[in-house]
């Protein structure tokens, strides 16, 4: 049997609409945030390190992100041209549009992220707290029993006259 309402699924697509509009936008903040961030690590690269008050980017970090960047930027589109190839589609030169690019670089960086956040963990995972060696309690000195101290008086002079 057909529905009478041939609009009754027009909620659902709302919601997926919605949720599809949010994902584009959530992912154009993450390519923004790349792009600010490679900025940064171009400048750390030919100035040899950044500081930005208390924060630092070394010459290390900077390349190691524009090396991930750049495997996203050239394997991206490699990959859709490999796997056109393999389905027997026809690639031309100008049919993957610099958005593929751009989300090359940001699968890169989305990656090297990942990749600074478990070699984190494994450093936090390999330092063993130092604990402080427990002290023993002091122990009181010896006594003499031969001998025991007798404190003066103040009429010890008189009595030895």
């Amino acid at each position: 049997m057909q529905s009478r309402n041939p609009n009754q699924f027009q909620g659902v697509w709302s919601i997926l609409g919605v949720i599809g509009m949010l994902g584009i936008f959530l992912w154009g903040l993450i390519a923004f945030a790349a792009l600010i961030f490679g900025a940064l690590c171009v400048a750390a690269f030919f100035r040899g390190g950044l500081s930005l008050g208390k924060w630092e980017l070394s010459y290390e970090t900077a390349l190691g992100f524009m090396g991930f960047a750049a495997a996203g930027i050239i394997g991206l589109p490699l990959f859709l041209n490999v796997t056109a190839l393999m389905m027997g589609t026809r690639v031309t030169p100008g049919s993957l549009g610099m958005e593929t690019v751009i989300i090359g670089y940001t699968i890169g960086a989305i990656g090297w992220v990942v990749r600074q956040v478990k070699q984190d963990e494994q450093q936090a995972q390999s330092i063993t707290p130092v604990l402080p060696q427990e002290r023993e309690a002091p122990r009181a000195p010896p006594q003499s029993v031969s001998r025991v101290h007798e404190f003066a008086s103040w009429d010890d002079e008189e009595l030895r006259r």
